[in-house]
């Protein structure tokens, strides 16, 4: 089991110096590596990003209904479907693939699509897409 994040009150000026570590090889000057860090800081404090919202989303409304041992796998499944509806692809195909190759429930996979609205994502980018 993954060591669960534990935060102290050096946590945030570790985690500033590592990237800003980082980044001082790349950007050049220290200026520009100490603005990125602090942009980057700002985004790992809120709740280290989008992909945590939709964890934390899919734990409290499908939690119950997902077994245990599968959760990452269609934390995985509906990580991809969020991806394909962005770029106006097929989220069918990868209910479809994730229920084929991975033997995960169809009927749940498509119940998280709707529920987190992919499924009309992806068919309102697929009308408006040129022809």
């Amino acid at each position: 089991m993954p060591k669960k994040k534990v935060w102290s009150e050096t946590t945030i000026p570790r985690y500033l110096m590592k990237i800003h570590r980082m980044l001082s090889g790349v950007a050049g000057d220290s200026a520009t590596a100490r603005d990125v860090a602090f942009a980057v800081l700002g985004r790992y404090a809120r709740g280290y990003g989008d992909y945590k919202k939709l964890t934390d989303e899919l734990r409290e409304l499908f939690g119950q209904r997902i077994p245990r041992a599968q959760f990452g796998l269609y934390r995985s499944a509906l990580f991809k479907m969020q991806k394909e509806a962005e770029k106006g692809m097929d989220v069918e195909a990868v209910i479809q693939y994730f229920a084929r190759v991975h033997g995960l429930n169809e009927e749940l996979l498509r119940d998280i699509a709707t529920r987190f609205g992919l499924l009309e994502k992806s068919r309102e980018k697929e009308a408006n897409a040129p022809t």
